[in-house]
Formats: structure tokens, C-alpha cells, sequence
């Protein structure tokens, strides 16, 4: 079973010491420029998937304030695929938010940097407006020069 601490703070070391820190793969931006901001301010939200049978309440988080909803599972209790379903089935069900989901199983790489998260399993839930904004604004850099078409079509598609 996860322990929500331990959890709470791997996914903000691999925030602060992955996430946020320039990489050539994408023209030396961060893999996500936006997270350390989101978590210095916390508004990422992390809760564990096994205590939660949907997820009627990311709305509602969200409009707490919060940027991100981290759902976060123990990769051995779900695969990739079981993953990748739900969160396309979260999509379908909640219009107005977009569902990324993580596994470690299923490595994301842009040129040689890995995106993933690496412990666990996770679905990440925010806004779709918020997406949408932060997508176009990385889409007049070259932050996404180096992402392999099918990757980036992935995740443009959500």
C-alpha cells in the first residue's frame, strides 16, 4: 500500500530535480515549465487512487484552486493499458478537463529525456482550458521541435 507522504514527496522531487529544469530535448525549456510553479504555490493536489472510486470531485478541486489533480497508483495493481483507459474514459465523461496518465511501464521520451515519473502509476487531471492556453503558448517556441509526431499527436489529442 502507498503511503500518501512518501508519495507527496517523490512526486515533488521529480518535479523540482526533472520537471523543472532546462533540457536540450526541448530547446532548453523544462519537460514541464509550468509544474514548480504550481507546486511552490500548492496548487497540485495528490491523492491516492485507491481511495477514490471516480473522479466526480477534479472539478471541483480545480475550482479550489488548484492547477493539477494528481491521482496516484501503485503501477503493480494496474497496467498501462488499464491506465490509459480510464483516462481516456475520464476524458470522454469530463469535457471541460483534460486526464494525462503516467506508467512506468510505458516510457514517454523526447530524444534521450524520459518524461515519466517513474514510480507510479498516475492520472493527472486539470483544466482543458488551462491545457489548451499553456499548449499554444509552447506551440510559438521551439518546445516541441524535438517530440516524435506521434508522441506529440498523443498528447495534443487529449
Amino acid at each position: 500500500m502507498l503511503n500518501i507522504e512518501t508519495v507527496k514527496s517523490d512526486i515533488s522531487k521529480w518535479i523540482i530535480e526533472t520537471l523543472s529544469e532546462a533540457h536540450p530535448a526541448f530547446e532548453g525549456m523544462p519537460p514541464c515549465p509550468f509544474a514548480k510553479r504550481a507546486l511552490m504555490e500548492e496548487k497540485i493536489e495528490i491523492i491516492l487512487a485507491d481511495e477514490v472510486t471516480d473522479f466526480e470531485n477534479t472539478e471541483a478541486l480545480l475550482a479550489q484552486g488548484n492547477d493539477v489533480i494528481a491521482y496516484v497508483y501503485d503501477p503493480e495493481e494496474i497496467n498501462p493499458e488499464e491506465l490509459t483507459g480510464l483516462a481516456l474514459a475520464y476524458n470522454k465523461q469530463y469535457p471541460d478537463l483534460v486526464f494525462l496518465e503516467d506508467h512506468p511501464a510505458e516510457v514517454e521520451k523526447v530524444q534521450d529525456f524520459i518524461c515519466n515519473q517513474g514510480q507510479y502509476a498516475c492520472i493527472f487531471g486539470a483544466m482543458r482550458s488551462g491545457v489548451l492556453n499553456a499548449r499554444e503558448y509552447l506551440k510559438g517556441t521551439d518546445y516541441y521541435k524535438n517530440w516524435d509526431e506521434k508522441y506529440k499527436q498523443t498528447v495534443w489529442s487529449r
